[in-house]
Parts: C-alpha cells; structure tokens; sequence
C-alpha cells in the first residue's frame, strides 16, 4: 500500500462515492479506478478532506480487502474480541 500524499498521481482517476455513504457526508469515502489501464492501483480518499491524502491499494490487495468484507472477516467488522 502506497500512502503518499503526492496528489498529482491522482489527476487521472474516475472517482466513486460509497453507496454506503450518509447523505451528510459524515461518513464518507470515495474509491478510484485510474483511466489509464497500465496504472492498475485503485485510490482511496475522504469525501471530506480530498486534499488530505490517498491510500492506493494493488488490485489484488483490493479484490482481497472486498472478499475479507464480503466474507464477514471479524477484524473488520468490530467484532474481535
């Protein structure tokens, strides 16, 4: 995972807001899929604080993370012990 604050890397990116999302905004993230295909990473941001940095994550890593969600790994859900 590449946590740089280097937002120019950004520029070319197609941006999602969660459908998870409240309609307040408190909530929020956004996910990104870059539009050139040889950039594969797919960036993370705060709706509320986009100058504030972006995660980028490997695709793997990514379908990964979503599967570990689907699958209702407990350590990400609050429920570890």
């Amino acid at each position: 995972m590449d946590t740089s604050l280097d937002q120019s890397a950004d520029e070319n990116v197609v941006w999602h807001k969660s459908s998870y999302s409240g309609s307040q905004n408190s909530n929020c993230c956004e996910v990104g899929r870059p539009v050139s295909a040889e950039h594969g990473a797919v960036a993370v941001r705060d709706t509320k604080d986009r100058a504030g940095g972006t995660l980028h994550f490997s695709p793997e890593s990514w379908s990964a993370f979503l599967s570990d969600i689907q699958a209702g790994d407990p350590r990400l859900t609050g429920d570890v012990l």
